[in-house]
């Protein structure tokens, strides 16, 4: 066997190692083809009384187009476009290198021209093009580079609409399995100790953790409010988003 097969046989082999490790994690996290909605919502519990947890920005219709007579359409328009974050602090701070902070802001959403709602008349407040989001969901500011690029409909006068911050409260619970959680930790910590996420990145492309590799980035780590318990081998604790269905 020559060098070139030999190293193409080599690098075959472990790409199927790390697409199996790859396959156990996302089955795990359910995840990519694990994907199961209605599964997820089963690991939720709803509490019998609304726990605070943190602060949320989110949009509200200014006091003067309140006032307007089509005060309606423009609620009805930000039902569609609104755009919620949240944080443990007021400011919304946080810090993006050592003494370096950058503010968390939320953005009016694009809606794109396949999922479009709302009566064909209300086209006429927004405009049709391709756009790119300014900031991620979490509020942070995308990177210039890597911006996706929508194909869709923009609300034209956003300044219709102003951020508020305000209280939240967490409505449920989440239950994770300890047992779980730990061969979840245990799989990242294999795969990232011989570089397996770049690898199945530029393999594959279908890999979430080798984009933040591929990026030069770190990914981001969401805080968990409220109080946490471990007892009979699950650990409880209150999350400060709802359940999507």
């Amino acid at each position: 066997m020559d060098r070139r097969r030999q190293r193409k046989f080599f690098v075959e082999n472990h790409h199927q190692e790390l697409r199996k490790l790859q396959d156990e994690y996302e089955r795990l996290r359910r995840t990519g083809k694990y994907r199961d909605p209605d599964r997820e919502l089963k690991d939720w519990i709803e509490l019998e009384k609304p726990v605070r947890a943190g602060w949320e920005q989110t949009f509200e219709l200014r006091a003067d187009v309140a006032a307007r007579k089509d005060a309606s359409t423009f609620s009805e328009i930000l039902c569609h476009i609104n755009h919620s974050i949240r944080s443990h602090r007021k400011d919304f701070r946080y810090r993006k290198k050592a003494k370096q902070y950058e503010t968390l802001e939320p953005e009016l959403q694009i809606i794109r021209s396949e999922k479009w709602e709302l009566p064909e008349h209300y086209k006429k407040y927004f405009e049709f093009g391709v756009f790119q989001p300014h900031r991620e969901l979490d509020g942070r500011l995308a990177d210039s580079r890597y911006r996706s690029k929508i194909k869709g409909y923009r609300f034209s006068t956003p300044y219709f609409y102003e951020p508020v911050i305000r209280a939240f409260y967490a409505t449920h619970r989440k239950i994770h399995r300890a047992d779980r959680d730990s061969r979840i930790k245990e799989l990242e910590n294999k795969i990232e100790s011989i570089g397996g996420w770049p690898a199945l990145f530029k393999a594959y492309h279908d890999c979430t953790q080798g984009t933040y590799w591929w990026y030069r980035e770190l990914p981001g780590r969401y805080e968990v409010y409220g109080r946490q318990e471990i007892r009979d081998g699950f650990r409880e604790f209150l999350e400060v988003a709802v359940p999507r269905k």
